[in-house]
């Protein structure tokens, strides 16, 4: 069953394999503070079940994702600066546990990754 995590981000778990899909379709998905808050609390909190195994990152149709969200940026904001309630900015959170390289982004996990 498909639930929405927000109005931007929606999750659906089945057989130990969470779907993520991108809910913006009207701007091809872009990117904004919020889309991208809200999905590093999704996929944080996918890594933490013990019912998935598998996550999949999908958009909401016609497009997978059209990048940064420009018309935020032109704005004035930064979606890197945007914080959802209850999250802690950069600054404060814990290290990285991956290869430190610059560029790998892996993380060290309890589960294999096929």
């Amino acid at each position: 069953m498909v639930a929405p995590v927000s109005d931007v981000v929606l999750l659906d778990v089945d057989d130990r394999v969470a779907t993520i899909t991108l809910n913006r379709p009207e701007v091809r998905n872009a990117i904004n503070g919020e889309l991208g808050a809200t999905l590093a609390r999704t996929v944080g909190d996918c890594e933490a079940r013990d019912d998935v195994d598998v996550l999949i990152l999908t958009g909401a149709d016609p497009a997978f994702c059209a990048g940064a969200d420009l018309n935020e940026i032109t704005a004035g904001r930064d979606p890197a600066q945007v914080r959802l309630p209850g999250t802690l900015p950069a600054s404060h959170q814990a290290p990285h546990r991956g290869d430190q390289r610059a560029g790998d982004h892996r993380r060290l996990r309890a589960r294999p990754e096929l």
